[in-house]
């Protein structure tokens, strides 16, 4: 699929920093960084699900379909495990699975059903997201610009043909909203004007005149998205014959932009662990996929964590110290740290 993945894809070659006023921090060649191992490159999640479904072998997607419950032999008191787990689906149809992956996301019913409720660590920063169509005949950006002010953030870089836009905001700066319901376009239409008169509010002064051109436009943006930012972390990532891969497992907060590589390098591995091993003895192979993948992951996740700590200070004083550290740090430093993520 590599190939598909070019094609409809945009190599990020630049990250700038930029203060609250738009003046620039430092600028890295991620080109130069990446050169060892291969190339930055961004494009829209649906077309990455677009992508992989193209080379799915034939395999049925049921959509709009979870699990609502998972039956293994270790769960009925029985000591064998050599039987495949049946799994009961919302639609009210079941079957039997060697092997049964949760791969749901940050609120994982799979997750739910092995270990219960996990508790969610809140980083009290909230995360607003929308798109931006790029005009005809305007190539897209090979930028990632990063704006930094005393609790604010914006960013934006490019997609092939949308150019994706982020803000954080601390938390009581944000508005408090209910999500709206599918079948409530009313309510999302009238969520979504609250939220960017909000953004230019909490923005208005800040990053500049291209901060200013980017508020601007936000009429022309379809509907803004906003999270509350916490991650969390599963007790274990494999029970029996069921596995759990990418935020069901752990999620990394999006400071790293790492969120979507890490689960398909999970699921890498995880294949990799399937295809040396029998039916029989997938419970070993589960244990092996989670022995090679946990320590890597929350070290990512960890770092996360540190990116947005340094990323949302909220006090002018120390927003300044930040700063002029980040403009004296050697590029060295910088590219060191990425290399280590990378080869690790």
């Amino acid at each position: 699929l590599y190939e598909g993945f070019w094609e409809s894809s945009v190599p990020l070659r630049t990250h700038v920093l930029l203060d609250g006023k738009g003046q620039v921090i430092r600028t890295s060649d991620l080109s130069a960084r990446m050169a060892p191992y291969g190339e930055i490159r961004t494009l829209e999640r649906a077309d990455l699900i677009d992508l992989l479904r193209s080379h799915g072998g034939g395999v049925p997607v049921c959509t709009g379909t979870t699990v609502e419950r998972i039956e293994q032999d270790w769960m009925t008191g029985t000591s064998a495990n050599d039987r495949p787990a049946r799994v009961l689906f919302s639609d009210g149809s079941e079957g039997e699975f060697d092997v049964v992956v949760g791969a749901d996301g940050f609120r994982s019913r799979v997750r739910r059903l092995l270990f219960g409720e996990v508790t969610p660590k809140y980083t009290g920063s909230v995360l607003y997201w929308w798109w931006e169509d790029i005009p005809l005949g305007i190539e897209p950006s090979t930028e990632n610009k990063d704006f930094l002010g005393p609790g604010r953030l914006l960013g934006l870089y490019s997609g092939k043909y949308r150019s994706a836009r982020y803000a954080m905001l601390p938390a009581a700066e944000a508005e408090e909203a209910n999500e709206p319901s599918a079948n409530s376009l009313d309510n999302a239409t009238e969520l979504t004007e609250a939220r960017k008169a909000l953004l230019r509010e909490r923005l208005s002064g800040f990053g500049g005149e291209t901060v200013r051109k980017v508020l601007d436009r936000l009429d022309d943006a379809g509907f803004v998205e906003r999270l509350e930012l916490a991650d969390l972390l599963a007790p274990r990532w494999h029970m029996g014959r069921i596995a759990l891969v990418g935020d069901c497992a752990a999620t990394v907060l999006p400071t790293a932009g790492v969120g979507a590589s890490l689960a398909m390098e999970s699921a890498a591995v995880l294949a990799d662990e399937l295809s040396r091993t029998s039916a029989r003895y997938l419970p070993g192979a589960l244990r092996f996929y989670e022995d090679r993948r946990r320590k890597r992951v929350e070290r990512l996740q960890n770092a996360s964590r540190q990116m947005i700590r340094l990323s949302m200070v909220r006090w002018p004083m120390l927003a300044a110290v930040r700063d002029a550290a980040l403009r004296r740090m050697p590029e060295s430093i910088v590219a060191g740290d990425v290399a280590q993520l990378l080869e690790r």
